[in-house]
């Protein structure tokens, strides 16, 4: 009995060990190799991101990581976000940019990423701040 107890203690904890469980090594095939099939080499000389931020001397940024949009989980507190962001805009403590770090799509369906999209168009459109993708 003792035995059958540390088995399934141990099955249990391999298949829970992610955020997500078990069940994401099986979602449809939309794995991170079928959605970013090539990579891109982006720095101050290739994209307009960075060309058109005019950045020198210091300034703040904006790192935004783990936003999960599409999760049932826990909501998103964007309205705290926009509530600061109005606070300093126009300031110099205003952020310039938006350093994104990922994971912003719970499983990666594309109406998760249609959301966090419009979730930029918001930050660049209402705060003019310039976004700079991880992947």
């Amino acid at each position: 009995m003792k035995k059958l107890r540390m088995f399934l203690l141990a099955s249990f904890s391999l298949l829970f060990t992610s955020c997500y469980g078990s069940w994401n090594s099986f979602y449809e095939g939309n794995d991170v190799d079928y959605r970013t099939q090539k990579l891109l080499n982006i720095s101050n000389s290739t994209d307009s991101n960075f060309k058109d931020a005019g950045l020198s001397g210091r300034y703040n940024v904006l790192v935004l990581t783990d936003l999960h949009f599409g999760s049932n989980r826990e909501t998103i507190p964007l309205e705290s976000l926009c509530q600061w962001l109005d606070s300093v805009k126009g300031r110099s403590e205003a952020p310039k940019f938006v350093l994104s770090l990922g994971d912003f799509a719970e499983v990666g369906a594309l109406e998760q990423y249609a959301e966090y999209l419009t979730f930029c168009e918001k930050l660049e459109n209402d705060y003019g701040l310039k976004k700079i993708f991880n992947t």
